[in-house]
């Protein structure tokens, strides 16, 4: 009687070792990504996207040497991530190569999102409206008037930087203060209310609205609405 073949039956693996080479473990996130990626055959462009920026980030993710890696996934958000990663001296100036202007783009981000951190970060509509105690339209209304400071977030619509309310709504002054500005997008409010003016002993218009100070405020404001510089 011939010897029958002995099949070998693998041990059961723990969910946390792996017996394969390290080369060859597929990690928890890729499985996550595998699991979001949802679209069809008719998606060619989300596919393409998506198969050409993990290319970029592997590329990238093996330029930079630890220290940097680590610095860039210490961000608040995967974008910021990114931008951390895109101003390393490993991978800034390959950028430029190919877009010259990479570098004060760059910055000009970063500087946005330094500026939302000065805020206090972004609030939804419907905290807004919440805080407010008014209905998620007659916020939006409230936006198209010009009595409140709104940054375009995409597809979500817009936030709201938290430093423009207090516990009892918008600060004082504030829909003066945008009035007299005229024509400025949700960056340039934003902007004029954080940052340190000449006119107002170098403190901000934001200081002064705290205080009381609406007069004074508006002033400089309709100022720097007419002449675009403090």
């Amino acid at each position: 009687m011939a010897n029958k073949r002995r099949i070998k039956v693998p041990a059961r693996r723990s969910s946390l070792v792996s017996s394969e080479p390290i080369g060859t473990q597929i990690p928890a996130w890729l499985d996550r990504v595998r699991a979001r990626h949802d679209f069809g055959p008719g998606d060619a462009v989300h596919n393409i996207f998506l198969e050409r920026a993990f290319d970029a980030v592997f590329e990238i993710t093996k330029a930079l040497p630890a220290k940097v890696l680590e610095e860039s996934a210490a961000a608040s958000n995967n974008l910021l991530v990114l931008l951390k990663a895109f101003q390393s001296p490993e991978v800034l100036p390959e950028l430029e190569r190919y877009e010259p202007l990479a570098s004060p783009y760059l910055k000009g981000l970063q500087a946005q999102q330094d500026l939302l951190k000065r805020a206090g970060g972004l609030v939804r509509a419907e905290e807004v409206a919440q805080l407010l105690n008014l209905t998620r339209q007659a916020v939006d209304k409230r936006r198209q008037a010009a009595k409140l400071i709104a940054i375009p977030q995409g597809e979500r619509g817009f936030g709201y930087p938290l430093c423009q309310f207090n516990s009892k709504g918008p600060v004082p002054g504030l829909d003066q203060m945008l009035a007299a500005l005229g024509p400025t997008d949700g960056w340039g409010q934003l902007t004029f209310l954080l940052s340190p003016n000449s006119g107002l002993d170098n403190r901000s218009p934001l200081d002064f609205l705290n205080e009381g100070h609406i007069a004074r405020v508006a002033q400089v404001a309709s100022l720097f609405g007419e002449h675009g510089a403090l």
